[in-house]
């Protein structure tokens, strides 16, 4: 007597890993599938995967390969996109699950698609001055940013203390801060992009509240 299984529902991608981030400043290497059961392994899974830079077709023959993970076909990997997202530039990684079908032959035509930016340029910083001199301790650190969308943060090196963080989306900032003790004090601003690039700004500021004869800020 012969029997079989009816099934004619279609895999499904329960889970990817590997692209979490949507601004990096290194490149992919690998996004692991996880399907709901076993799928052929005769799936044309090249064909399943289309990459692009900037809106242009990125070529995958010859460095993408695609392999189960541990032997159990419902687990794979898709290795080798590093060669292919060194660049800077913005991508997009889609997988068309209708290229892949379970044992049954049965197919999903559901699109996944995963987008980044690769960004490897450290922001400039541009102020007026970084020696400053103040009889108040009331002072308002500006200047200019080459890129907006940053965190810019501020510490006091003299005393190991911070003097906070904030977010800016203009690539003109201003950030007031108040140093209460007199004397010299190195006050570090480091700015950081999405992409986890940084450039750091030390100033001198030297507090003086008893000094005459002199003009201060």
């Amino acid at each position: 007597m012969t029997s079989w299984t009816k099934d004619s529902r279609p895999p499904f991608l329960l889970e990817t890993q590997g692209i979490e981030k949507t601004h990096v400043n290194y490149a992919y290497d690998a996004i692991s599938l996880l399907f709901d059961e076993t799928v052929d392994l005769n799936s044309d899974f090249i064909n399943a995967l289309t990459l692009t830079r900037n809106g242009k077709s990125v070529d995958l023959s010859g460095y993408v390969q695609i392999v189960s993970i541990g032997g159990e076909a419902n687990r794979w990997t898709v290795n080798g996109l590093s060669a292919l997202t060194q660049e800077e530039g913005n991508y997009q990684l889609k997988v068309d699950l209708s290229h892949i079908t379970d044992m049954a032959g049965n197919v999903n035509h559901e699109i996944r698609e995963f987008s980044w930016k690769m960004d490897t340029t450290t922001p400039v910083i541009n102020v007026p001055e970084t020696a400053i001199r103040s009889r108040t301790g009331e002072i308002n650190l500006s200047g200019t940013i080459s890129e907006s969308d940053v965190v810019i943060h501020v510490q006091n090196l003299s005393n190991h203390s911070s003097l906070g963080a904030i977010t800016t989306n203009d690539v003109n900032w201003n950030y007031p801060i108040t140093l209460r003790e007199e004397g010299y004090h190195d006050v570090l601003l480091t700015v950081t992009d999405r992409a986890g690039n940084s450039s750091e700004i030390l100033y001198s500021i030297f507090i003086d509240r008893t000094s005459c004869g002199e003009v201060f800020i």
